[in-house]
């Protein structure tokens, strides 16, 4: 299994994320599933931009709620509730920034990047304590 040293674009002191490449393509742990994401995001944004990622997400996620608009389009519902969901599932540029130096990020955000990078994941239960100890773990081989 090959692995891949990946310094991801942050304020400050930059950390190096080690990720095997069976990591890359698909997650079952929380630490996993985070660790891939940083690899791929910093991949995106070092080819492309911060403020593309944010506005390709966008559009990703508009694209998904074509057929709730659909609904709108009957008077089935409003467009204020669909336009509440399609921001409820759209992180922005500084809240990905953050995620990317640890700040903990909503299912939702996750799903949504997970969908972006075509990355599948399937959480399984799991003891937040062995996630914690992972996460340590992690960070001292950097």
């Amino acid at each position: 299994m090959a692995s891949t040293n990946v310094t991801p674009i942050t304020a400050g002191k930059p950390k190096k994320i080690k990720s095997s490449d069976a990591q890359l393509r698909a997650s079952i742990t929380p630490c996993q599933l985070d660790q891939a994401l940083y690899v791929k995001i910093q991949r995106y944004v070092e080819e492309k931009s911060w403020r593309q990622l944010a506005q390709n997400l966008e559009k990703m996620v508009r694209h998904q709620f074509a057929p709730a608009l659909e609904l709108v389009d009957s008077e089935r519902m409003l467009i204020e509730e669909v336009e509440r969901q399609i921001k409820l599932n759209v992180p922005s540029k500084k809240y990905i920034q953050d995620y990317v130096q640890g700040r903990p990020i909503c299912y939702r955000y996750t799903n949504t990047l997970a969908n972006f990078f075509a990355h599948e994941y399937s959480l399984r239960n799991h003891n937040p304590c062995d996630d914690y100890i992972a996460r340590l773990t992690s960070k001292a081989k950097t």
